[in-house]
Order: structure tokens, then C-alpha cells, then sequence
């Protein structure tokens, strides 16, 4: 009942009017115009702005490009340089591990060599101090036998008899020393 007495009431009140005597008509036409007349240049400067936003986008993308190539290029320079670096101790290392081994090598054999001929003075020196001990002795043979050759002949040889007997051991003398030293 109640939307039957709302819809009499407006039925009764509603005039017709005319289109371009309504307000609102002339109020909607006035907004189209407004927007045709600013509109053109508002898209305008709003293609104006979004192109101008999309050329510093696309520029900024086309410099983050060349960023990453760079930065690609430079990352494959250092990879390239880190396996030849280790290429390059790999190198170095094994050098040193045959120059050491060369190094070894040589003192090895200077110490040998040093060790050979410290043996042979070693040997020389024995040699030698046998020779000299050798000759002593025989010197320190010669002298105790002479001397007591020379008591024995002086205390029983009638001294004619002893100067002969002396003549001949000094000459048997050489025969006796070669064949004790043989």
C-alpha cells in the first residue's frame, strides 16, 4: 500500500517537460562538450607523460642490459683469469717441486762428493801418519839395534875384529831393511 501512495504522488507531481527545456539535459551536453574540448589536450599530455615514462623505462631497462652484459663479461674475464691463475700456481708449484728435487739432487751429491774426498784425506792421513809411525818405529829399531850392536861388539870384539864387523852390517844393513819392510 505504502509504494502505491509514493507512486500516485510522483505520477501526479511529474510534469513533462521538454528535453532541452530539462536543466539537467543542458547540464549533462555542457559536461560532454567540456570534456571534448579539455579532453583532447589532457590525452595529450597524458600520452605525452606515459611516453615520455616509457622511454625512461625502456632506457633505464636498455642500461640495466648493458649492466649485465658488462657485468657477464667481466665476470667471465675474472673466471678465465682465476683458471689461469690456477693453471699458473698449478705451474709454479710443480716448478718449485722440481727445482727443489734438482736442489736436493745436487746437494746430495756435493755432499757425497765432500764426503769422498774428506774420506780420501781421511785415508791419505792415515797413510801417511802409517808411514810415519812405520818409519819411527824402524828408525827407533835401528837406533836401539846399533847401539846395542855397539855395546855387544865394543864389549867383547877385540876393536880390529869390530871395525870390520861394523863395515859388513852396514852393508848387510840395505838387504835387512828391504826385506822387513816386504
Amino acid at each position: 500500500m505504502i509504494i502505491s501512495i509514493a507512486q500516485a504522488a510522483t505520477s501526479s507531481t511529474h510534469e513533462t517537460i521538454s528535453l532541452y527545456q530539462d536543466p539537467s539535459f543542458w547540464v549533462g551536453v555542457s559536461f560532454i562538450i567540456v570534456l571534448v574540448v579539455f579532453a583532447r589536450p589532457i590525452v595529450k599530455l597524458i600520452k605525452q607523460a606515459t611516453k615520455k615514462r616509457a622511454e625512461a623505462i625502456s632506457n633505464r631497462i636498455e642500461e640495466a642490459r648493458q649492466l649485465r652484459d658488462e657485468a657477464q663479461a667481466l665476470l667471465a674475464e675474472y673466471e678465465r683469469k682465476f683458471k689461469n691463475a690456477e693453471g699458473e700456481a698449478k705451474e709454479i708449484l710443480d716448478r718449485a717441486y722440481i727445482n727443489a728435487e734438482k736442489l736436493k739432487k745436487e746437494a746430495e751429491e756435493q755432499m757425497n762428493l765432500k764426503l769422498a774426498r774428506k774420506e780420501a784425506q781421511a785415508f791419505d792421513r792415515i797413510r801417511s801418519a802409517e808411514r810415519n809411525a812405520s818409519d819411527e818405529v824402524k828408525n827407533c829399531a835401528i837406533d836401539a839395534s846399533t847401539r846395542a850392536a855397539i855395546e855387544i861388539i865394543s864389549s867383547k870384539v877385540v876393536p880390529i875384529k869390530g871395525e870390520q864387523m861394523l863395515e859388513e852390517a852396514i852393508k848387510e844393513l840395505p838387504t835387512q831393511l828391504a826385506k822387513k819392510v816386504s
